[in-house]
């Protein structure tokens, strides 16, 4: 229930089209891998939430990638 939170308040802060959006859109299609290179891609531009973290966090869990998810929801 969380995640979906998160996901309406970043969008106006973050601009459409960036990573944390297709990130989103590649998560909800199942796209863990895909979800995890996008949710990078934004955390390189330095434009960083507790939202971001914690959705790149998820897609890792979800991915097998446990070492970052635990890094990403401690952040």
């Amino acid at each position: 229930m969380k995640f979906l939170l998160l996901i309406p308040m970043l969008a106006v802060a973050l601009h459409a089209g960036d990573g944390f959006t297709q990130g989103n859109d590649a998560f909800e299609a199942g796209d863990f891998s895909g979800a995890i290179t996008n949710y990078q891609a934004q955390l390189e531009t330095g434009l960083t939430s507790p939202a971001l973290h914690f959705n790149l966090a998820h897609a890792s869990y979800e991915a097998g990638e446990l070492g970052r998810s635990i890094f990403h929801y401690r952040r």
